[in-house]
């Protein structure tokens, strides 16, 4: 049905624009606001498939994000870790360019889980992947972080793997 395909569509963008956990779909509240705006007796689709469906969105929506960077010359990025409320480390990168327009753009590029140690080899590995992931190692013209003590660390190794733009990095 065409129909439960858009449905689970917007209610895939409804959770990632809001937040919102997949499970929501499952909440008595949601359900009968399924019921009375979908003008449907079919039950809503459940959070194993909106969670299927966010997961095909974050793949349109990155191959949209790669196609965009490909044609910026230099992007900037700050990078920030933190340990969230179940006590997992979370590494997240965003990224900020100057477009055609002279208009600055910005986007969080990743946000990884930090596994094992918050060293700066550990950390440093999982930028290069977003920076690959993304098509960005060739492009990278500063990087930005607080001053844990590991971020020493961390953006030496960077140094050492990207090509910066301008064949200039340097370490403070």
């Amino acid at each position: 049905m065409k129909t439960l395909e858009k449905m689970k569509e917007t209610i895939a963008h409804f959770v990632c624009l809001t937040d919102s956990p997949w499970a929501i779909v499952d909440n008595v509240g949601f359900k009968i606001m399924w019921k009375y705006t979908a003008k449907t007796t079919v039950d809503p689709p459940g959070s194993k498939a909106i969670k299927s469906e966010t997961h095909k969105l974050y793949g349109v929506m990155k191959g949209r994000l790669v196609e965009l960077l490909a044609n910026v010359p230099k992007v900037s990025l700050i990078v920030d870790v933190w340990i969230a409320e179940n006590s997992c480390g979370r590494l997240s990168i965003m990224v900020h360019w100057v477009n055609n327009r002279w208009e600055l753009c910005e986007v969080v590029l990743a946000i990884r889980e930090l596994v094992g140690e918050h060293d700066g080899e550990n950390m440093s590995t999982i930028v290069l992947q977003a920076l690959d992931d993304f098509g960005l190692r060739t492009k990278v013209g500063s990087i930005t972080t607080d001053n844990a003590s590991s971020n020493g660390q961390k953006i030496s190794l960077l140094a050492k793997e990207i090509k910066p733009v301008n064949n200039r990095f340097t370490v403070d």
